[in-house]
């Protein structure tokens, strides 16, 4: 199964982790039929996770799980920042709970001047940076570059569902594909900012 995540949604990490610019190589985490928050954070809370990449490696879980390679779901109050993650991450199965980010899976928090250029692959909610970016989440100097592909619908190049927040200053190049609600910046954009 490789690295068990520093926190789940009953160990929620509330902490700082400062990387101070170093790097993890080859992350490993396998765990295709046992859902949650995985990532090397499954769960920041309030937290500070700050200048640290990740490189190569993979990320692979199940399909109710909500999965990045830094950070699986970054709620409200967190902070991703000068982080970023080069390794392939990847959401097994259809259910329309979870989502695929290359560096978080989910944000209610923020990120800012991070990026992640690996593959990222799922059925739907999938997207190079974050699966999803929702009410009070804030993505800012940031981009993805790796492939971004879904067998369903709401894949984007880098947020794979826009339901609120703000996007700025971010951009993607990776190819996208998908089923429908498919965009090379957004795959649904429900409501939030895009700018710059």
């Amino acid at each position: 199964a490789g690295f068990t995540p520093v926190s789940t949604g009953f160990a929620k990490f509330t902490g700082t982790f400062d990387g101070l610019g170093h790097t993890i190589g080859n992350l490993t985490i396998n765990s295709p039929t046992v859902g949650g928050y995985v990532g090397l954070f499954g769960f920041a809370d309030g937290a500070t996770i700050r200048n640290v990449g990740l490189v190569g490696g993979s990320v692979t879980a199940a399909e109710s799980s909500y999965v990045g390679g830094l950070v699986g779901y970054n709620f409200t109050g967190s902070t991703v920042s000068n982080s970023y993650n080069t390794g392939s991450v990847t959401r097994n199965g259809i259910s329309t709970s979870g989502r695929a980010g290359g560096l978080v899976g989910t944000n209610f928090g923020a990120i800012k001047d991070s990026y992640a250029t690996g593959n990222v692959t799922g059925v739907r909610d999938v997207g190079g940076l974050t699966g999803g970016n929702d009410t009070g989440g804030t993505i800012t100097n940031s981009y993805a570059t790796g492939n971004v592909s879904g067998t369903g619908v709401q894949i984007g190049g880098l947020v794979g569902i826009l339901n609120g927040g703000t996007l700025t200053k971010s951009y993607a190049t990776g190819a996208v594909n998908g089923i429908d609600y498919v965009g090379g910046l957004v795959g649904i954009f429900w409501a939030g900012t895009v700018s710059d």
